[in-house]
């Protein structure tokens, strides 16, 4: 019963214990080093770690009780089509997380950018930083939409004016515009062009005074 086989191009077949197939194979000709579904190549006392086929999943297992480390100047972790799916480059340079090849988080010295929409639960900015930074390196609006179940509101800045947009459905979408404030430090509520420091479409309700004069009527 075969155990062991060389062949005479050098090639080494190991058999399993009926020795009726070789359960690995060395192909000394095309330099690679082949095992059947289910082998593993196991490392450490324990067998701690184990590399292997099932037949259907590939593993990098580790049995054991101490960490498994991957240490790379460059890491990168692709699909079967190469593209891109967590990339960890040396130098302090961070981490970075793509999306179908596109990348859309990467860690920085100051914290994180992110590439595309951000959706969280509840709580997805806690924390004691001073501020929260929102960066559009491109051209167009910074719009960040609040939204629940019930409703949305919308927040959008362009071109050195901020608008506030309320009465939009639970998805973001049929906000109105309720307040702008331009470029000019003008607020206009009800309009998006003020022409005046306060520029009011409708009525207004006052009790009291505006500070300098009284209001009155025409």
């Amino acid at each position: 019963t075969n155990r062991l086989k060389i062949e005479n191009n050098g090639d080494i077949n190991f058999y399993d214990s009926g020795g009726a197939g070789a359960e690995l194979l060395c192909d000394t000709s095309a330099l690679y080093l082949y095992a059947k579904d289910g082998v593993k190549s196991t490392y450490g006392d324990g067998n701690d770690l184990q590399i292997y086929h099932d037949g259907s999943n590939s593993y990098i297992d580790d049995q054991g009780s101490g960490r498994l480390y991957i240490k790379a100047s460059d890491l990168y972790i692709q699909d079967d089509d190469g593209d891109d799916m967590i990339r960890a480059e040396g130098g302090n340079n961070g981490v970075a997380l793509y999306y179908n090849g596109i990348k859309r988080l990467e860690t920085t010295f100051n914290g994180i950018d992110v590439s595309g929409t951000v959706e969280g639960a509840r709580g997805l900015f806690n924390g004691n930083s001073a501020s929260v930074t929102v960066n559009n390196t491109g051209v167009g609006a910074h719009i960040i939409t609040m939204k629940n179940l019930e409703g949305s509101v919308l927040f959008s800045h362009d071109d050195g004016a901020l608008s506030i947009n309320t009465g939009g459905a639970a998805d973001g979408t049929g906000t109105t515009t309720a307040i702008t404030v331009d470029s000019n430090q003008y607020v206009g509520i009800g309009i998006t062009t003020p022409t005046q420091v306060l520029d009011v479409v409708g009525n207004i309700a006052v009790s009291g005074t505006v500070d300098g004069r009284d209001i009155a009527t025409d």
